[in-house]
């Protein structure tokens, strides 16, 4: 297991690579590629998967982080409350991804 921490608005997350059949990953039959744990501040991400399916989970679970930061009502978002959130927050998840991926290689190589 490979483990990184990250920086989220002044908020600190442990970001976990893991098997993927990973117990936090289990969903039912199957194993999600990633999952984000509020409580505990940590993105857990399915180690293996190729490098775009990589960059996706984890910029996908990074941006179920920030929306939990931002304590939006889960049950009210609607198209224009998402098209802000892309319009705010893009660049930054594609930087944070980018930077686990270039830790993440600096902890493999």
């Amino acid at each position: 297991m490979k483990q990184l921490t990250i920086d989220i608005y002044n908020v600190k997350w442990t970001v976990l690579f893991v098997p993927k059949d990973y117990s936090a990953l289990a969903n039912g039959n199957h194993f999600n590629l990633g999952s984000c744990l509020y409580r505990t501040q940590e993105i857990i991400v399915a180690d293996g998967q190729l490098p775009e399916a990589e960059f996706n989970t984890i910029a996908h679970e990074l941006s179920h982080a920030i929306l939990e930061q931002m304590t939006l009502d889960k049950d009210s978002y609607d198209c224009e409350d998402m098209a802000k959130f892309v319009g705010t927050y893009a660049s930054y998840i594609v930087e944070q991804t980018k930077s686990i991926i270039d830790k993440l290689r600096g902890l493999v190589e």
